[in-house]
């Protein structure tokens, strides 16, 4: 009995838990292809403080490395990048009252215009638009992104989402974004390849890249 007992303690101090990281994933629906996009590689890329935050660096503030994964994906059907424009609420703003989503722009016009002057008053206005995203139903980072940065969104199916686990294979995260566009590329066709990066939270210790079916 002392031996049992003592194989038993043995395996419980010493032996791995069984990850959990191959039962989170539904390969039936998170795919590495999808007829729009098809994952071809990934890597890890580790950034010193002042390489990742450059100007915005702060040494007693930023003392650890960054860790991005980064996703190489290959188009597999014609797309070309957009966003939202301000003349898209160009009519709008000549003739008020305003959409929710222009009043949210407007915020975020305002907002951009009194950093330089002020930035207490542009941080002021940035919590409004935060606050008003809020009320409307809109994602404020998501809706920043929408209209500063070109993005491949032609199809649900252009949205990359990297799962990360943990030590002992425990879901941290799913992170999802559209690839995102240079202004020198704007327009992929079949078999080009973009690069993009994620953010590795920093108790992961594996991940698995995948598209929607």
């Amino acid at each position: 009995m002392k031996e049992v007992h003592l194989i038993s303690l043995f395996i419980i101090l010493f032996l791995p838990y069984p990850t959990l990281a191959q039962d989170a994933i539904n390969p039936d629906v998170q795919l590495q292809e999808n007829g729009w996009l098809k994952i071809v590689d990934k890597y890890v890329q580790e950034l010193r403080p002042e390489e990742y935050y450059k100007e915005n660096y702060k040494p007693d503030l930023h003392k650890k490395n960054i860790r991005r994964l980064i996703v190489k994906l290959q188009f597999l059907q014609p797309c070309a990048a957009t966003t939202k424009k301000q003349f898209d609420f160009s009519k709008e703003f000549d003739e008020p009252p305003l959409s929710p989503e222009a009043q949210a722009y407007f915020l975020l016009l305002l907002s951009g215009k009194a950093k330089k002057d002020s930035p207490s008053e542009s941080e002021r206005l940035y919590e409004e638009y935060k606050t008003y995203c809020g009320k409307i139903g809109v994602d404020p980072i998501e809706f920043l992104m929408d209209v500063s940065i070109l993005r491949f969104k032609c199809d649900y199916r252009t949205k990359v989402f990297v799962t990360f686990f943990s030590k002992n294979g425990q879901e941290i995260e799913t992170e999802g974004m559209h690839p995102i566009a240079n202004f020198e590329k704007t327009e992929m066709v079949p078999g080009e390849m973009l690069l993009l990066p994620f953010l590795i939270p920093e108790e992961a210790v594996s991940w698995y890249p995948w598209v929607p079916k």
